[in-house]
């Protein structure tokens, strides 16, 4: 996860961080991209294969919100059978 800010002379000046403006999730061959424009937010899905971006997909923050959870949900799956596999291996089990 890559977030992007935006810093005004005042964040700066008083030592803010600033305004988030982009945000960028990265799971196996997607990249969720979120991003500020004009006061919306705007959602893009993207295929990447070996860190090439092949294709690029303007979403709306429905569908965006959607495709996040259902990739997390994946990896937490995935995570969760590969620890049960190590936790068989190592402790015998």
């Amino acid at each position: 996860m890559t977030f992007e800010r935006k810093r005004s002379m005042g964040d700066r000046m008083s030592g803010r961080q600033g305004k988030v403006e982009k945000l960028e999730v990265s799971l196996d061959d997607r990249r969720l991209i979120l991003t500020l424009a004009h006061g919306r937010p705007q959602g893009e899905v993207a295929t990447v294969v070996r860190g090439v971006v092949l294709s690029r997909k303007p979403v709306a923050l429905d569908e965006w919100a959607r495709e996040l959870a259902t990739a997390v949900a994946v990896r937490a799956q995935s995570d969760a059978r590969a620890r049960a596999a190590l936790e068989k291996l190592v402790l015998g089990g």
